[in-house]
């Protein structure tokens, strides 16, 4: 009866003990939060990856795994916002600009009008950038950023969209051509309009006129 009566007071002093551990868990959770939330709030994006990761090396799995995912947020929004003020590479700038607007909204959008004013500025030049490449569908898809972003006025943005109206006539004139002599390839062709324009556009709408 002895050894069962320690049994039981040794069980009830383990569950009373992992209760405690769980509650200060808890307790250093939620402070880890607040003091990230304040850090992110502040422009401080890695120190607030750094506070969450901490905290998710003691803490209960479920927490440390939204930790971690917060953590990796607030990377994702300090690479985006350090390549768009380096813009070394507009591309690069811009495909990182696009990966933090989406983990800003989940941190909580503070830095939503940053981001925005960076791809405004990034946006024209990575299209720039990309035409010259030959890259028309990503070179439109850059002329769309720069719009929502407010930059869609822009000199470049005008000229990139100017010449990709004109690639678009060059495809649909090659493409018809080539729907009698190899019909797979010349629906290629005309397929790969619709990527690169606007469905306003005439090219767009005899694009696709040809392949109904």
């Amino acid at each position: 009866e002895a050894r069962e009566h320690t049994a039981q007071v040794s069980s009830e002093e383990r569950e009373e003990r992992e209760a405690r551990q769980a509650a200060a868990s808890g307790l250093d959770v939620d402070a880890a939060k607040s003091k990230a939330e304040a850090q992110y709030r502040g422009g401080e994006f890695k120190a607030a990856a750094t506070t969450l990761e901490a905290a998710a090396k003691g803490a209960p799995k479920s927490d440390a795994a939204e930790l971690r995912k917060l953590a990796a947020d607030y990377k994702t929004i300090s690479k985006g916002i350090v390549a768009g003020e380096a813009a070394d590479s507009p591309t690069d700038a811009l495909r990182a600009l696009q990966a933090a607007v989406g983990a800003d909204s989940r941190a909580g959008g503070e830095h939503a009008d940053q981001i925005t004013s960076l791809i405004g500025k990034v946006a024209p030049k990575a299209a720039v950038q990309y035409m010259s490449t030959g890259r028309l569908a990503d070179a439109y898809k850059a002329t769309q950023a720069a719009a929502r972003a407010g930059a869609g006025d822009s000199a470049s943005v005008k000229s990139v969209k100017s010449n990709l109206e004109s690639q678009a006539a060059s495809y649909y004139s090659e493409g018809i051509k080539l729907l009698d002599l190899s019909p797979e390839e010349g629906r290629r062709k005309l397929e790969a309009i619709k990527t690169f324009v606007p469905e306003t556009s005439p090219w767009y709408k005899k694009a696709s006129a040809a392949l109904n």
